[in-house]
């Protein structure tokens, strides 16, 4: 698993994202998703049923209620989620790219 600096990691949702919804916000949720190991099918921004299961399957594992719709707890819980996952040393590719040179 690893999460490209590419993308935000924030998910304003003032509004409840759903299934069909079809926005910035949700591209970001899904690469958050793809980032942490989940399979949200696309990530172009279009809520489709794949990324439905991929937020039950997080919020399965994060002990949330599985709605599949991204409310403003299940948006919290995956930005502090994806940020955790960029601060492991593994992800970390200035310091895995650092390590190698001094051991070549």
């Amino acid at each position: 698993m690893s999460l490209c600096c590419c993308f935000k990691l924030e998910i304003e949702a003032n509004k409840p994202l759903e299934q069909d919804m079809n926005n910035e916000q949700v591209r970001n949720a899904q690469e958050i998703l793809k980032g942490l190991g989940y399979v949200p099918g696309r990530t172009d921004g279009y809520f489709n049923s794949d990324t439905t299961k991929a937020v039950k399957a997080f919020q399965h594992e994060n002990d949330m209620r599985e709605t599949g719709k991204i409310d403003s707890k299940t948006a919290m819980m995956l930005e502090e989620a994806a940020v955790k996952e960029m601060k492991k040393e593994k992800n970390d590719l200035q310091l895995q790219t650092a390590l190698r040179m001094l051991t070549n």
